[in-house]
């Protein structure tokens, strides 16, 4: 595989940049595929000369730049630690793809993999609105048991205050247990 520099003309505007083929024939072929021609040919880089200067990122196993900040693919941000180890955090992601080689180095560091829920966030959902912590944390039969349970209840100011308060709680501990189900999986 090479990488080739060059020039090419779709209509009436000329455009610069890499495109990687395996021959000038390949090259030319693209081009007109995209509508354009081909100019000149400004520099030629064998594939295997730029691959010492990239990384596959860690989230979308695209080949990225080295020193990159950002993959240009997937948008996520990337920290580089050392020479040999990718650190990456990674909460939303639905499975662990490149970050075995981080776990691996440092052993007392984890990559937690899985929806992770802020308890915070659940208990002040359920303040605003009996059963919102219910249905942020994913347990849909839950907060709508107990909206309806406030909602009846609600009439004899005792009940329905209980049930807003239980509400609150059981969404915060709830959130804290899915959370550690992620983490311990």
């Amino acid at each position: 595989m090479k990488t080739f520099k060059c020039k090419w003309k779709i209509g009436d505007k000329e455009h610069t940049g890499t495109i990687d083929c395996m021959h000038e024939s390949d090259l030319q072929d693209h081009i007109k595929q995209m509508g354009g021609e081909l100019i000149e040919i400004l520099e030629v880089n064998e594939k295997e000369e730029l691959l010492s200067k990239l990384k596959k990122c860690p989230y979308c196993a695209e080949e990225i730049q080295y020193d990159a900040l950002k993959c240009k693919y997937c948008k996520e941000w990337l920290n580089r630690k050392s020479e040999e180890e990718w650190i990456t955090i990674a909460p939303m992601i639905g499975e662990e793809r490149n970050c075995k080689k981080t776990m691996e180095k440092k052993s007392h560091q984890k990559v937690i993999v899985g929806n992770v829920k802020n308890p915070g966030v659940a208990f002040i959902l359920s303040f605003f609105m009996p059963g919102l912590g219910q249905f942020y944390n994913g347990h849909i039969w839950q907060g709508f048991l107990v909206l309806i349970l406030f909602w009846i209840l609600i009439w004899t100011i005792v009940g329905g205050i209980i049930v807003w308060v239980i509400g609150m709680i059981e969404a915060y501990y709830s959130a804290k247990r899915i959370n550690e189900e992620v983490i311990n999986s």
